[in-house]
């Protein structure tokens, strides 16, 4: 990895300086895409199996700010939101930032430059305050990245904790796998106690979907199991593996509200809320690992003891449709 980092800070400024036109057919383009995050993934602990590492020198022109990212998929599979682990160079290659940052692109279409860097500011506050016990070497000093584009400036308003390093100099390399992993260990913290959101925020939502109350352990799980859930990727990945038929119901629900409902369906993240602790893993297999369910059965599973209890469930309906048989009977 140590060989990676500087060979992307040597090429990448050398590369950038010939303009756009030469970033289509560019080596270090395609290995900042490529064989940089595959050595930076090389080097994660060997559990960190639900986390996806990406990298980018630009979108047809160069970036000002080249980044690799590794991005827990409960959270976030693009930079564009989300929190996460990033490598930024600066733009003169002179810097390298082992950052915990935060995605911009949506805050800036909702609140322009200015709105987005006053609420990354407050979400980094936040999260700083959730990883206060953290090795000396992650600061919360300012960041420089030595560019004038909105990007660069969100991403310093946006870091929560980072380790700088100076790219004539790079540590050795069981320094920087060290530094790497006590960065995954700092972002498991952050995701397993909600990120940015508010503890009272997290036990509201808790307490109004599931009925849990005065365990703030619990409503942490809960706000997880949710993003998982939530992910967009998860879902789809759900809904083609396994359909639109309420896995509890047996509903589809265009059978009741017709077209309109075509593809109303849920994905359930069927994995215990007791194993979402802030050093387990979890995997997400479409098939295995979810159930497809209606909007009532999802949020009536939640309510329960065991929300991974598909049998129990059913048979909660099946008791309801007999008790309805005999009502409608005696009617």
């Amino acid at each position: 990895m140590r060989t990676e980092l500087r060979h992307w800070a040597e090429q990448f400024p050398l590369a950038a300086a010939q303009g756009n036109e030469a970033f289509a057919n560019s080596a270090i383009a395609r290995f900042v895409a490529g064989p940089l995050p595959a050595a930076i993934r090389s080097k994660l602990p060997s559990d960190a199996i639900r986390n996806v590492v990406k990298g980018s020198a630009g979108q047809g022109q160069w970036a000002h700010t080249p980044w690799v990212a590794l991005m827990d998929r409960v959270v976030t599979t693009t930079v564009q939101d989300g929190y996460y682990v990033v490598y930024l160079l600066s733009r003169n290659g002179e810097q390298i930032y082992l950052s915990i940052n935060q995605g911009c692109d949506r805050l800036k279409k909702l609140a322009g430059v200015r709105g987005a860097r006053e609420e990354l500011s407050r979400r980094a506050e936040l999260m700083r305050a959730r990883i206060a016990n953290r090795p000396r070497q992650f600061l919360n000093t300012e960041i420089s990245l030595g560019s004038d584009v909105w990007r660069s400036g969100l991403y310093q308003a946006g870091d929560v904790a980072h380790i700088a390093y100076d790219t004539r100099a790079l540590p050795s390399e069981d320094d920087l796998k060290r530094d790497l992993h006590n960065a995954v260990s700092l972002y498991r913290r952050l995701v397993s106690s909600g990120g940015w959101e508010a503890d009272d925020e997290i036990s509201k939502q808790a307490e109004d979907e599931a009925g849990i109350s005065n365990d703030l352990v619990q409503a942490k799980r809960y706000r997880q199991h949710k993003a998982i859930e939530r992910q967009r990727s998860h879902s789809d990945a759900v809904k083609r593996a396994q359909g639109f038929r309420c896995k509890g119901c047996n509903k589809q629900m265009d059978e009741l509200y017709g077209q309109v409902a075509s593809d109303l369906i849920e994905a359930h993240h069927l994995v215990p809320l007791s194993s979402l602790d802030e050093d387990e893993e979890v995997t997400f297999n479409p098939k295995l690992d979810f159930a497809v369910l209606c909007p009532n059965c999802h949020a009536v599973i939640h309510r329960m003891d065991d929300p991974s209890d598909l049998e129990q469930l059913r048979r909660l309906i099946h008791r309801s449709s007999e008790v309805s048989s005999i009502s409608e009977s005696r009617g």
